[in-house]
């Protein structure tokens, strides 16, 4: 029998998936092992055991409760456990449990008792953010930054101005940035400073494009955070509901998959066809672009979507997104390049590709549905809707080229897609821990 790591431990408790006989005989030998090793004092709970202790206090909550879990927390805090691993992993299972509510009151509990530290309040404005507690969040940095211009020009303080940025509040953003005089040629700084500047020059919609967002009827935290924080740009999503490819058949895998859904996982999967579903809804319409987001995606700075999608000219889908961006690879550029070039500039580490915001034309519309209507879903959303814009004869020279050709190379549909990438992006991914495709099934079977 293998032994279960950490971090599928953690991976399952999360989850909950099915597990075949020996799996289960491994979870159940790491968690009697947890149980043992943190049964004593918090005292003796190292910094070197953090991963292992939250996944302890996560499985207290997955056998025992929530409240159970906060109380032993208290219990532990009583014999010496210290205030950040007592604050993360009290709010990681409140999190884990669907409960963003109860894991921002519990921090802000923490935040009183150690108003000092820097770490709880960054906890505390994220959760808080997360928990579509968004005027209380930028309340709260009005607080941090009365108290301290040292933490402005911390690394921590850097984090609350990003925070920041995602409410929308920008003044904010503009103390600290003054504060960190000494930081600004850092490129966290540097692109803070370039978010700040584009939105300060935001001046409203002048027409509508529509905006739908891909989300589940149990995800009302994510829609509702969503339309609070684009509501700021006089943006108006409208809910598409997404797929649960856990509820497919074996035949309709055969159907929608070219692999017969041994490739994909059923997240995965039921995000593609959400994704070709909100395609299909913006070709009934009339409207010449739309802005697709996935209802993780949330602003990073904004433009008025008209005036971008004629500054493009002629496409058929332009990434919006910060993954697809240049940022990146520290360039601050503002304009529009190839999917190619973006490709070719994207560092080894950074992270996959996104679909998280992307615009859309009705010709690019229907181009993506006769492609994947003849493909089926090969791949991850992201990156099958990025290979249509590559040519097959391209020579790649980074891996993100590589891995998008070899894609493309999978496909039978013969045309290139005219696909372009934002440089300074609109929009970002930030889940809080709940991804979505993980929930329903993960990203690979």
């Amino acid at each position: 029998m293998t032994a279960m790591d950490s971090k599928e431990f953690g991976r399952q408790l999360t989850y909950e998936r099915e597990m075949d006989p020996g799996k289960q005989r491994a979870f159940d030998l790491h968690a009697r092992d947890l149980v043992r090793r943190f049964s004593g004092l918090g005292s003796a709970v190292t910094n070197g055991a953090r991963v292992d202790f939250r996944n302890y206090i996560h499985y207290v909550r997955a056998v025992h409760g929530l409240s159970a879990a906060m109380d032993r927390l208290e219990e532990l805090l009583g014999s010496g456990l210290g205030a950040d691993l007592y604050a993360t992993s009290g709010m990681l299972a409140a999190r884990r449990a669907g409960d963003y509510r109860r894991a921002a009151d519990f921090l802000a509990k923490a935040h009183a008792r150690w108003p000092q530290n820097t770490q709880i309040s960054v906890f505390l404005v994220e959760t808080m953010i997360a928990a579509d507690r968004v005027d209380g969040a930028v309340e709260h940095l009005g607080t941090v930054d009365e108290v301290s211009e040292q933490i402005a020009s911390s690394p921590v303080g850097l984090k609350l101005a990003e925070l920041a940025a995602v409410c929308g509040f920008w003044p904010y953003v503009d103390r600290v940035l003054t504060h960190r005089g000494l930081y600004r040629s850092a490129i966290g700084d540097r692109t803070l400073a370039k978010r700040a500047e584009i939105a300060h020059h935001y001046r409203g919609q002048d027409s509508e494009v529509p905006v739908y967002v891909l989300n589940m009827p149990e995800d009302e935290r994510k829609l509702s955070l969503l339309n609070h924080l684009y509501g700021k740009f006089d943006v108006r999503p409208s809910r598409h509901e997404g797929v649960d490819g856990r509820i497919l058949s074996p035949a309709e895998l055969t159907e929608v998959t070219a692999h017969r859904g041994r490739q994909i996982g059923k997240g995965a999967l039921g995000c593609a066809l959400g994704h070709f579903s909100m395609w299909e809804r913006f070709i009934d319409g009339s409207d010449s672009h739309a802005l697709i987001l996935e209802d993780d995606g949330l602003p990073y700075t904004w433009h008025n979507l008209s005036a971008l999608a004629e500054s493009a000219g002629s496409f058929d889908v332009l990434f919006v997104n910060e993954r697809m961006s240049a940022v990146p690879a520290g360039l601050l550029s503002t304009g529009i390049s190839s999917l190619w070039e973006t490709l070719g500039t994207k560092p080894d580490t950074a992270r996959g590709w996104g679909t998280d915001g992307y615009m859309i034309s009705r010709r690019g519309a229907e181009k993506l549905i006769e492609a994947v209507t003849a493909d089926k879903v090969l791949s991850h959303i992201d990156s099958q809707l990025a290979a249509y814009g590559i040519a097959p004869g391209l020579v790649p020279q980074s891996i993100a080229q590589t891995v998008g050709l070899a894609v493309r190379r999978t496909s039978s549909y013969a045309p290139t897609l005219d696909i372009r990438c934002l440089d300074f992006p609109l929009v970002a991914s930030m889940d809080f821990g709940d991804s979505t495709i993980g929930r329903l099934g993960g990203h690979a079977l």
